[in-house]
């Protein structure tokens, strides 16, 4: 279901529906492939989304759609992301800095979820397909790590967050404020030649 914010943002909560529609065909190779179907309006949301972000965050982020393992053997990464922000650095040519700010705002979202050191989970709901029994896997994961809702933004919610976190950043100084400065020790008594051979 979605609905909109009073800031014009879309927010898609889950619920669950009877009955699972299943794509089951031969694909462009002639193989037979089956999985999910994935809501092609809610993705192309997604995507809307994503260009009025910066155009770094937007580069980011088909990077990280494009590194889902879907064919890995290891049930620990199939069907997620295994890459770190340095790699994406590199695969992207941007700095990491921008990196980390693109990841933490699809986190903020959330359209993905740091798993472990290495290893990301994006938002199946928006993005991952396999078979019927790991698709709903990945769901629950998801849904007991990140919760039953999240955020398509509208135009100005990327800079606003980015100025949200900004300001978040800045020291608090109190205005008007004169240091103190610590009193001066008074000097050392002179003491006499004569003094000092008694």
């Amino acid at each position: 279901m979605t609905s909109l914010d009073r800031d014009g943002n879309m927010v898609v909560r889950i619920e669950n529906t009877l009955g699972r529609e299943m794509a089951s065909g031969p694909d462009t190779l002639g193989e037979h492939v089956e999985g999910y179907v994935i809501d092609a309006r809610v993705m192309f949301e997604v995507l809307g989304s994503a260009k009025s972000m910066p155009k770094e965050w937007f580069m980011v982020w088909c990077k990280v759609i494009s590194l889902q393992r879907l064919g890995s053997r290891s049930t620990s990464v199939r069907g997620f992301v295994k890459t770190t922000q340095r790699d994406l650095q590199k695969r992207c040519g941007l700095s990491l800095a921008s990196v980390n700010e693109a990841m933490q705002y699809f986190s903020s979202l959330p359209w993905i979820r740091p798993v472990k050191r290495g290893l990301y989970q994006t938002n199946p709901f928006l993005t991952v397909a396999g078979s019927s029994g790991e698709h709903e896997e990945w769901q629950n994961e998801w849904r007991a790590a990140a919760g039953d809702s999240f955020l398509l933004p509208g135009p100005g919610h990327a800079g606003e967050w980015r100025e949200a976190r900004r300001a978040a950043k800045k020291p608090l100084t109190a205005p008007n404020v004169v240091p103190l400065t610590p009193p001066r020790k008074a000097p050392a008594p002179r003491r006499t030649k004569r003094a000092a051979q008694a």
